[in-house]
């Protein structure tokens, strides 16, 4: 069926804008917060965040202190055994000297003992020997003697030694001794550097069984 609406248009336009009166739904006011509060809050965040990285900082410095300090015991630990470790050395090297010094006198005892005889069965007869000492690898060799020419023999002998080699006339001069004139010399003469015999070397120490 067909409606016509015979009603003046102010009349329509009334009736479209009625709104039914069943429900009616309650409008909600937001009071305005004065901008003093937000900038407060602002504030109180920034300053627990900072506030939260100062005491991280504050953490973080404290645990740097406690590691340094740790390292420093830790160093300082080490300082003592370093100087414990070089004390031993030292000790360790003394050691070693003294055993070389005394591997080498009781390597060169016997060479001594046959330096010695060897020497004795090459003075001739009519010198005298009246010091004998060892400077520098040279055995400096004094005594007295009635004539130069025993004395350039005695040389000669030293010469064909296996110990000795070289002789040097230092100084040759008169002497009295006991109401006698005679001639004082001085040699130098190099000592050979002379290796034990075989069996000299292998004959065992005593002691080690």
């Amino acid at each position: 069926m067909i409606r016509i609406n015979l009603l003046p248009e102010e009349e329509r336009g009334k009736k479209a804008r009625k709104r039914p009166s069943g429900l009616r739904i309650p409008s909600l006011k937001i009071p305005m917060v004065p901008q003093t509060i937000w900038i407060l809050a602002i504030v109180g965040i920034l300053a627990v965040v900072f506030l939260s990285l100062y005491l991280s900082r504050i953490v973080a410095i404290g645990r740097m202190n406690r590691e340094i300090v740790r390292m420093e015991n830790r160093l300082a630990k080490l300082q003592k055994e370093a100087d414990l470790v070089r004390d031993l050395e030292t000790k360790e090297k003394e050691l070693q000297s003294r055993l070389s010094v005394i591997n080498r006198l009781s390597r060169d005892r016997f060479i001594r003992v046959k330096m010695l005889d060897d020497l004795c069965t090459r003075v001739p007869d009519y010198i005298w020997l009246t010091a004998l000492e060892e400077v520098s690898s040279q055995a400096r060799i004094t005594g007295l003697t009635f004539s130069n020419l025993t004395v350039a023999r005695f040389m000669e002998e030293l010469s064909a030694s296996e110990y000795f080699s070289d002789p040097e006339l230092v100084s040759l001069r008169k002497k009295t001794v006991g109401g006698q004139d005679v001639m004082e010399f001085l040699l130098t003469v190099p000592m050979k550097q002379v290796s034990p015999p075989v069996e000299e070397r292998r004959r065992p120490r005593r002691g080690s069984g």
